[in-house]
């Protein structure tokens, strides 16, 4: 059975409101409430309506301010 990579995942499924916030997530972008600094070092996170936080990394940050409208 073939494996299907998240880089797959992220094509199929960016018309449908996802977005790589970082190497190893993809996130609803209706769900994200906030992006923030995170407790620890100048790494950054998107908290999400239930309030988990999701590691954003500085090269996604401007981009997905823009997809989200923060």
């Amino acid at each position: 059975m073939a494996r299907i990579g998240l880089d797959e995942l992220e094509r199929i499924f960016s018309d449908f409101g996802l977005f790589r916030c970082h190497q190893s997530y993809l996130v609803p972008l209706g769900r994200i409430r906030q992006v923030r600094q995170a407790e620890f070092g100048r790494t950054l996170c998107a908290v999400l309506d239930t309030g988990e936080k999701i590691p954003v990394s500085r090269e996604k940050y401007a981009l997905l301010r823009e997809n989200v409208g923060i």
